[in-house]
């Protein structure tokens, strides 16, 4: 006995130095400790009764080397390195600290509550399988699961698999504590990490419920891509699924009418926009009154009047369409949409009269299509104008070349621009560049076979132009005529707190036949001046494009006085920087005369050839332009436009070696060799 009691003093000996806080114990200490083990085993084996006593303090001194292996303590390379060398028996225990059970962690008094935690684990998982469950249904309701649908399925439903085996089964609780253990978390907060695991999957199945609109909006987006690309029936089944997320989302059903239009099914079109009006939607009321005429005037093969009952009924309808956006609250939304209701109500009159109408008939309602621009203008206040409506500025354009077959003039408007507008915002409808334009194309293509239109482009494209006086005894005479004129129907405060210039032109007996303004406000408030009454007293009969003509600017400043100088003057006198819009405007013209005096030599001669291009997409230029009308320098957008620059007219205007640096910078973009539009960007 008293050998025991030895063997135990130097196996206690051997454990102290390992109660230090932070003890780092050496090989030696190791082997020590472990070896006054071996002894204290050895002759307990040996001795056949032991004292009570004794075994006790043997259980305890054991119970303070278990915890340090548990520890790790004693659990390190040292120590690995001595168990290999002396190779114990697996019976010595002590030396495979790796087995010890762990040190019992003293439980906090929350720990008694695990059973609500519990409790709250199975609440989210319940609320989670809602809400997976109807994800699923919406993903899987149109046209079975795609990819987007069989991610976010699987992903919540193996979340849910795995918190709810580890919360409701014994062998997934069991796994749960094991894989809780190696991340070195207690077991009293098990229920905890599994609670808040299942609180977690709630929060993402939630959020993926709550956002189901959105997966909507991507679908829509992403059937817009196919219908743009003629995947018509790609872009049919996004928009089908967009509506299982988004069903009270007006423009989903309105693309998949416009799908059916664009093909020609009109029926179905019908069908579809129909939904819509149910909801005093006027964008749904304007798109079936447009299929109503497509489909009405498509019996008469686009020559002959509608009946009548489609007349009333599409009246009716686009009435209800101005009243309904009107009440709009997108104010910018609400303007281009009654653009496009009043350009539909200008086609619905043609399609009710015909094109044998007399011109007076034909024009009743061509204020709309001039309105319907306007509103669209309004519409994209502040952005640039070159992503207006293609469809609705191509009928404000057409409604200038009508009135210019028709009457001769229009008052304000260089028919020389008109032609070109007209030629770059129909270009793709007339082109039919994309499918939907094709019914548009056959109301122009019906408008530009009435013989005054058709013979009124004739004369464009031959470069017809009036002739201009160039003596200058009797340019002077004329020029006096007209300040003397204007002077006495001057009324000062009439006149705007803007500047106005017009271009000006007189025939031989003085009488102002004509005026044209080249920026917004000179042909906004050119009715307010004096040269709007002269043209109005003009003779009823208008002038022959071969009468010559003596061509002034006259500038109304907004002092009360102004200017009258020959027209070859125009730049004189622009100072810079150059901010006025009437100075840009004349600059803007100058410009485009340049260009156009290209085409009119270049395509005669052969220089340049209408079949250089349709540029797809068009090209566009940044020219920059001095005070005194020279160009200083062109700079294209994009590596497309510098290398079809040769195809251009640009390419045949010289660029000027100036030093100027104040210049006003315009964009020119060419949608083919001869179709052009330029805007000012600064």
């Amino acid at each position: 006995m008293l050998e025991l009691e030895q063997a135990l003093a130097r196996y206690s000996a051997a454990l102290t130095p390992f109660k230090a806080e932070n003890f780092q114990p050496s090989i030696e200490q190791i082997i020590g400790l472990m070896s006054a083990r071996d002894a204290v085993q050895t002759i307990l084996e040996q001795e056949r009764a032991t004292e009570e006593a004794v075994l006790g303090e043997l259980v305890q001194l054991d119970k303070v080397l278990s915890d340090l292996g548990s520890e790790g303590i004693i659990h390190n390379e040292l120590f690995a390195q001595a168990r290999q060398s002396l190779n114990p028996g697996a019976s010595a225990w002590w030396w495979f600290p790796e087995n010890f059970p762990p040190k019992p962690q003293p439980q906090p008094r929350w720990a008694k509550y695990d059973w609500l935690w519990n409790l709250g684990t199975v609440a989210c998982l319940v609320i989670s399988t809602t809400f997976l469950t109807q994800t699923a249904r919406a993903f899987s309701a149109a046209q079975g699961f795609d990819l987007w649908g069989t991610l976010s399925t699987i992903s919540q439903g193996a979340g849910l698999v795995l918190v709810a085996g580890g919360a409701l089964t014994d062998k997934g609780q069991k796994v749960v504590e094991k894989a809780l253990g190696s991340l070195k978390i207690p077991p009293y907060l098990h229920s905890e990490v599994t609670f808040a695991s299942a609180l977690v999957l709630l929060g993402v199945s939630h959020l993926t419920y709550s956002n189901l609109p959105l997966v909507g909006r991507l679908y829509y987006q992403q059937g817009q891509r196919q219908q743009f690309e003629n995947r018509w029936s790609e872009a049919q089944e996004s928009y089908k699924r967009a509506l299982e997320f988004i069903p009270d989302d007006r423009r989903v059903g309105l693309a998949i009418g416009s799908i059916y239009e664009t093909l020609g099914d009109f029926d179905r079109a019908i069908a579809e926009y129909k939904k819509g009006t149910l909801s005093g939607d006027p964008a749904a009321m304007n798109a079936l009154a447009r299929v109503q005429i497509w489909q009405a005037w498509e019996k008469t093969q686009w020559t002959g009047k509608i009946d009548p009952d489609t007349v009333r009924a599409t009246e009716l309808l686009l009435e209800r369409a101005i009243t309904f956006a009107d009440q709009q609250p997108n104010k910018q939304h609400a303007h281009s949409l009654q653009a496009e209701i009043r350009t539909n109500q200008a086609i619905l009159h043609w399609a009710k009269v015909g094109w044998e109408a007399t011109p007076e008939v034909l024009l009743e309602k061509i204020w709309l299509l001039e309105n319907a621009a306007l509103l669209q203008k309004e519409a994209l206040s502040g952005q640039n104008n070159a992503i207006a409506s293609s469809r609705t500025r191509c009928y404000g354009s057409l409604a200038q070349i009508l009135q210019l077959a028709f009457n001769g003039s229009v008052p304000g408007v260089d028919p020389r621009q008109a032609y070109r507008n007209f030629e770059f915002y129909c270009f793709d409808i007339r082109q039919v560049t994309r499918p939907e334009y094709l019914y548009d194309s056959k109301v122009l293509n019906a408008t530009l076979s009435l013989a005054p239109v058709r013979q009124l482009l004739q004369t464009f494209a031959a470069n017809i132009d009036s002739v201009s006086i160039d003596d200058p005894k009797l340019l002077a005479q004329l020029q006096l005529a007209v300040r003397t004129q204007i002077q006495r129907k001057l009324d000062p405060k009439n006149l705007p707190a803007v500047k106005i210039v017009l271009h000006v032109f007189a025939n031989p007996s003085g009488q102002i036949v004509r005026y044209y303004g080249y920026d917004t406000m000179s042909q906004d408030y050119a009715y307010i001046t004096p040269v709007e009454l002269l043209w109005q007293d003009r003779s009823a009969t208008p002038p022959s494009v071969r009468e010559p003509l003596g061509e002034f600017k006259v500038t109304f400043y907004p002092s009360g006085t102004f200017e009258v100088v020959p027209w070859t003057e125009k730049l004189k006198g622009i100072k810079t920087p150059v901010v006025d819009a009437a100075d840009i405007g004349l600059l803007k013209q100058s410009l485009f005369e340049k260009i156009d005096r290209v085409l009119s030599g270049s395509l005669e001669s052969g220089n340049l050839s209408r079949a250089d291009g349709i540029f797809i997409p068009s090209l566009t230029y940044r020219v920059s332009f001095t005070a005194d009308g020279r160009i200083a320098d062109y700079e294209p957008v994009d590596k497309n436009a510098a290398t079809r620059f040769p195809s251009t007219p640009l390419a045949h205007l010289p660029k000027s070696n100036t030093m100027e640096k104040e210049r006003v910078v315009f964009e020119v973009e060419f949608k083919a060799t001869d179709v052009f539009q330029i805007r000012a960007i600064n």
